[in-house]
């Protein structure tokens, strides 16, 4: 018990220092006209006594500027030589400043409401550190704004997207709902959307719930005119949080599998059926969680729109969700698995089993009777 106590104080003083070195914010003060340097103080509110272990930290991002922090446990002050730590004081008055105005501006100007997670926030940046920021009487309105601001976002978008003449990318967006399966490409009727005004546009999808939960919407990634185009099912929680497709374990696997055919991964287009992450929470970890068949309907106009843009030769689908998404939904991977025909969506189009399957497989034998399938499949692109 004694070790357990010891080890849950620790985290917690690990994540106070973290606080204060975050949000410990500095007003000047004044200058010191001998040494021509700027004086700085601020105010800070930490749960335990760390003003001796955060105050170097300070020194050394602060070293150009004459600075005192205090908290109700101890104080420390820099003058560009000594760093000078002292008693705690009841409450310091800090001044305002006219650059809490430029602040405040910047800080509405960056703050995304289509990517708000109120709760994961409020768990970075509790309450009680709130009245000593400066963009603190901003934070309550750009919280209850944000459904609002998000909903305008949306029509600007597509308003911007259909201005100027006709848009045939719009009659996809309106049948976010439909759950036709064979959506066959007419190479006569390219869409001509480029690739940034698709990202632009699924930024703001919000036709299935997956959004909700999500960091953001993650299109897919790779050069415009690559012949090869990969599809997985869905970003995993790597790629979630980094905004970009393949760049966990099953994508370094599947690189190192391209590689060996000669295949070089930074030369093909990668992206997934799904373009939000599907996750339960447990703990700190969020478990992967399969698409069902509306949320692979509802994502996939943006996936026919990269199709109609890239237009590649090849196109390889890993996975079942990828294969449903644009084969049909009673495609079996491990029994259809090869090259598809009469799909109207490339000149070849390859099956296989996701790069992450094989990752599960804790049989030995096993995992590598499959790696040599999935190797036999990818040689098929070639």
């Amino acid at each position: 018990p004694d070790i357990l106590s010891l080890l849950r104080m620790r985290k917690e003083i690990s994540r106070d220092i973290h606080k204060m070195h975050a949000f410990v914010r500095f007003k000047k003060t004044g200058d010191d006209m001998k040494s021509e340097r700027e004086q700085f103080m601020a105010w800070f509110e930490p749960d335990h006594r760390i003003m001796p272990l955060t105050a170097r930290f300070f020194q050394k991002r602060f070293t150009n500027m004459d600075w005192s922090i205090f908290t109700p446990t101890g104080s420390a002050s820099w003058d560009g030589k000594t760093l000078t730590l002292g008693p705690g004081v009841d409450k310091v008055e800090v001044p305002k400043e006219e650059l809490d105005e430029l602040w405040r501006g910047y800080y509405k100007s960056i703050f995304n409401p289509a990517r708000l997670k109120v709760k994961a926030m409020q768990a970075e940046m509790p309450k009680k550190y709130w009245h000593n920021l400066p963009e603190s009487n901003l934070i309550e309105s750009l919280i209850s704004e944000s459904r609002h601001r998000v909903q305008q976002m949306h029509k600007e978008t597509l308003r911007s997207a259909t201005s100027g003449g006709k848009n045939p990318y719009l009659k996809h967006l309106r049948n976010l709902t439909s759950h036709d399966e064979n959506i066959v490409l007419n190479p006569d009727e390219h869409i001509r959307q480029p690739l940034s005004r698709l990202r632009e546009l699924a930024t703001c999808c919000q036709a299935c719930p997956l959004h909700e939960n999500a960091t953001g919407t993650v299109l897919g990634e790779g050069p415009a005119d690559a012949k090869i185009m990969i599809v997985g099912e869905q970003p995993g929680d790597q790629e979630d949080l980094l905004g970009r497709p393949f760049v966990g374990p099953a994508g370094k696997l599947l690189d190192h599998f391209l590689t060996k055919i000669g295949i070089e991964i930074k030369e093909c287009y990668l992206t997934n059926a799904v373009k939000h992450f599907k996750f339960i929470p447990r703990g700190k970890q969020r478990l992967h969680q399969s698409p069902n068949l509306d949320e692979i309907s509802r994502c996939k106009p943006w996936l026919i729109g990269e199709i109609q843009e890239i237009k590649p030769r090849i196109i390889i689908l890993l996975g079942s969700t990828a294969a449903r998404s644009l084969i049909g939904t009673h495609f079996k991977i491990t029994q259809q698995r090869g090259i598809i025909t009469g799909t109207g969506l490339a000149a070849k189009v390859v099956a296989t089993v996701h790069p992450s399957y094989l990752l599960r497989i804790k049989d030995s034998q096993r995992q590598q009777h499959e790696k040599t399938l999935f190797l036999k499949d990818l040689q098929l692109a070639k």
